[in-house]
């Protein structure tokens, strides 16, 4: 190494600055992730033109969707930074410049979410998928028209199908996608392959980037045509020989004279197969890497096993995360320890390595990221050095890398809070999880992976949720044995997840062995028995053995009374379910202590005017108007809904199902005029908050309704009623249940308005429906007899012979499916 290569001087280009450029558009969304080059981007005209004649529709004009072009070019061409340039060269434009990654259909959907806060979404939801529907929305609003969407690296089949499925159908704008993927042709889509700048640009650009940084000779343009000539002009290559010669003030001819001797080892590396990524990329990345100090090296080869999404600061400091984040890792390695640890330099710091890597072009600027970050690796960097680490050393980083990463998450994932820790880590953590696997590291492995399925099951990636906590079982059964009291935890996950899913009956067995590993065992794997019984417990009362599952649940309690303090927020699940099965019963005596234990238990924790205390107490209130005491009920009913007020606002869902108790109840007690107002309130809170074709809003339509026609008013209740049932219809199908039951109440609406024959249709359609339910589940509906008994009563209000209502009945058995034989013996059972 010369001596001139011993003194590293930090190039300020690159770095993680706040994007200056982007404040001269005030008022535009824009999350480009780097700023323009200006005058050193050599092909303006060629490839900005080019793509405004794809682009020559007027942009937010509909039906017209919007433009989009596929940008192909291998990795390293400079598709990206030509698209980037195109968007800064057209600012003017556009009203939004917006640009997302799609490495992996999820990576794309949660990009895509994160574009809310810059576009001033408030979510409606912490679920990916919502934010992201939300964000389509905002795109093909006309208020926003004028956009341009860059979709960076969409080169995988599934994210290829995603952006494909979801943004075809956008108008307002006009979106690119960048592909090393030459499939990429698509009918929707024109496709345009970017081309290498001519010698001429390469040279000037090399010129331009060195100016007053290299050592200037007489033949610097010859050297510099010759450099331009081995990098094949292949942008990526271009940008590291730039940075490399302007860090060391090299001549172009010593850079020349390095290239010429390493690119035989580099040509070796190919082996008879193609590689991922350009030779000349390969040859500029190894003359800057073996020049990098040993602590610039070693995080080199950690951040090669991550994924290529930019790194957030707190990976590298975690003074810069969350005071939980530093509060849970107050005891861990550092960063700056673990960096230490793998270069054996105990002077190593992360930041003087961070801006070594920047400064060579390694490490690049990630100003799409709407969170504090060092940058990312380009993908050609990520792959050739992970691909090149020498054998005899890869477990080490690999190994390194996972201490970074747990380190960096070490947070509760179900806890919303750690939200801003896991969202810019969780696709880090999935990629490196899958080469611990694959190597066979235990620890941090097993704890990792099970944190991390515990995300996915928290944000409903229910698959992968179930995926990774098995990984975690099968990591932690071979470290530990298959009867370590460390088990629990990962069986519990993992049958939680398939519960969850739907695997009920796969789940049980992993419970039974959970529970035969903890039985016996004290401290905090004690706990797991009482989770455990009380998941199994749940688990078996739905799988239809209620008595047994009760009893578990029982256990359960009596477990965790044993072991917690009196109070404990804890004992509030056990409870909860075990209220639940006795009211299913029901056995209200018995349940109504262990549901005011419950109450008192959240107000301890929560506080007396907790949401979570008004979920319960009015649980309360529908016990006691079941004991009949509805003088207390309605006092619960009342502090239910002053709570609901108070902590959540008028308009809240939770005020809306408050007040339905309320009414409901004065319904019952035929207290209408105080029922209807506050049906009213409900229904328009409903409406705001689910819209106007919600389930719910059918179910308070139908009952504002009936309470309409108990006050004689049946006209005005009359288009309430058709409206709940035309919501069910839609949302449900004309044959489900929700349906049925409506049908009854709007029969009996129209019959009391002296419209006998269509209340008859009516009822006969109900009748139809109970019995296609009866025919589908082989088993008699519950409500059938009711039904049949309705109908026929309704039908002796008319005059008729025998013959004529006979056929009526026997015509029933065809329009609900039922051959002869069938419905024959159904009539004779059910009396019909």
């Amino acid at each position: 190494m010369n001596a001139d290569e011993n003194d590293f001087l930090p190039n300020t280009y690159g770095s993680n600055k706040d994007n200056e450029q982007a404040s001269v558009f005030t008022g535009k969304p824009i999350n480009l992730p780097y700023p323009s080059l200006g005058e050193t981007f050599k092909e303006p005209e060629i490839f900005c033109d080019m793509v405004d004649y794809y682009f020559q529709e007027t942009l937010g004009e509909p039906p017209a969707p919007c433009t989009r072009l596929a940008v192909f070019g291998g990795r390293g061409i400079g598709k990206t930074r030509a698209v980037v340039e195109y968007a800064w060269s057209r600012a003017d434009h556009y009203t939004a410049l917006l640009f997302v990654t799609a490495q992996s259909m999820w990576g794309f959907i949660d990009k895509m979410a994160y574009l809310c806060p810059l576009l001033g979404i408030t979510p409606e939801s912490t679920d990916e998928y919502s934010r992201f529907q939300q964000v389509l929305r905002w795109l093909v609003d006309p208020a926003h028209a004028g956009w341009l969407l860059i979709v960076d690296g969409s080169d995988c089949d599934e994210s290829k199908k995603i952006v494909k499925e979801c943004l075809t159908s956008l108008w307002g704008g006009h979106m690119i996608v960048t592909t090393y993927d030459y499939d990429w042709r698509d009918k929707f889509f024109s496709f345009a392959r970017i081309q290498q700048p001519e010698i001429a640009q390469a040279v000037d650009y090399l010129m331009e980037r060195t100016e007053g940084k290299r050592k200037a000779y007489a033949d610097d343009m010859e050297k510099a045509e010759n450099l331009a000539k081995a990098t094949n002009t292949i942008p990526l290559a271009l940008e590291l020989a730039t940075a490399c010669i302007g860090i060391h003030g090299l001549s172009f001819g010593e850079y020349i004279d390095r290239w010429q001797r390493e690119e035989p080892e580099v040509a070796d590396w190919v082996d008879g197969y193609d590689l991922e990524y350009y030779r000349q990329v390969a040859v500029a990345w190894k003359l800057s890497f073996d020049i990098l100090t040993p602590a610039a090296q070693a995080l080199l080869y950690m951040l090669s096993w991550l994924d290529v999404d930019p790194f957030p600061r707190f990976l590298f400091n975690r003074q810069a995360g969350t005071e939980m984040l530093q509060r849970n890792t107050a005891d861990f390695p550092t960063p700056n320890e673990i960096l230490q640890l793998l270069s054996g330099d105990g002077q190593a710091d992360m930041g003087m390595a961070l801006a070594e890597l920047r400064g060579y072009g390694l490490l690049q600027p990630a100003g799409e990221s709407l969170f504090p970050n060092e940058g990312k690796l380009h993908p050609s960097v990520l792959l050739i050095t992970r691909q090149r680490q020498p054998l005899e050393s890869r477990l080490d980083s690999l190994q390194a890398a996972l201490d970074l990463v747990y380190g960096a998450t070490f947070v509760n994932p179900q806890i919303q809070q750690s939200w801003s820790i896991w969202e810019p880590m969780v696709d880090h953590a999935a990629k490196i999880l899958g080469y611990a696997w694959y190597a066979e590291i235990a620890n941090p492995t097993a704890h990792l992976s099970n944190n991390v399925g515990q995300l996915m099951l928290v944000k409903g990636e229910l698959v992968g949720a179930e995926g990774i906590m098995n990984r975690a079982l099968k990591i932690t059964e071979k470290d530990l044995g298959p009867d370590h009291p460390e088990l629990a935890s990962r069986l519990y996950n993992l049958a939680n997840v398939m519960i969850v899913a739907g695997k009920g009956a796969e789940a049980e067995p992993l419970l039974w062995r959970l529970l035969g590993i903890v039985e016996g065992q004290d401290g905090k794997h004690r706990r797991f028995l009482f989770h455990g019984l009380s998941l199994l417990g749940k688990l078996i009362y739905e799988l239809g053995r209620r008595e047994e599952g009760e009893a578990l649940v029982k256990r359960a309690l009596a477990v965790a009374e044993e072991i917690l303090p009196p109070n404990d927020p804890l004992l509030a699940p056990v409870l909860t379910d075990l209220v639940a099965m006795l009211f299913n019963v029901p056995r209200l005596a018995e349940a109504e202590p262990l549901l005011r234990t419950l109450i008192s238990i959240e107000e301890s924790y929560h506080g007396l005017e907790h949401p979570k205390v008004s979920d319960h107490l009015n649980n309360l209130a529908i016990l006691l108007q079941n004991t009949n005491r509805p003088a207390e009920a309605e006092m619960v009913m009342r502090r239910a809904l002053y709570i609901d007020e108070k902590t959540l606002g008028p308009e809240h869902p939770n005020v809306a199902r408050d007040l339905h108790s309320v009414a409901y109840y004065y319904q019952s007690d035929k207290r209408f005029a105080e029922a209807e107002p506050l049906m009213r309130r409900a229904l328009a809170i409903e409406e705001k908050c689910f819209g106007p074709d919600d389930g719910k809003i059918a179910i308070a339509l139908n009952n504002l309704a009936l309470v309409l026609a108990d006050t004689n008013r049946l006209e005005e209740a009359e288009p309430l009623m058709r409206r709940a049932l035309a919501i069910n219809e839609h949302n449900l199908g004309p044959d489900s249940e929700e349906v049925a039951v409506v049908l009854n109440n709007l029969s009996q609406l129209v019959e009391s308005l002296k419209r006998q024959d269509e209340a008859i249709s009516l009822m006969r359609r109900q009748l139809v429906i109970f019995l296609k339910l009866t025919r589908e589940s082989g088993r008699d509906h519950p409500t059938l007899k009711l039904a049949i008994g309705n109908y026929l009563n309704m039908l002796k209000t008319i005059p008729m012979g025998k013959h004529q209502y006979e056929q009526l009945l026997a015509d029933l058995g065809p329009e609900a499916g039922f051959d002869q034989l069938s419905f024959r013996r159904l009539r004779k059972r059910v009396g019909l």
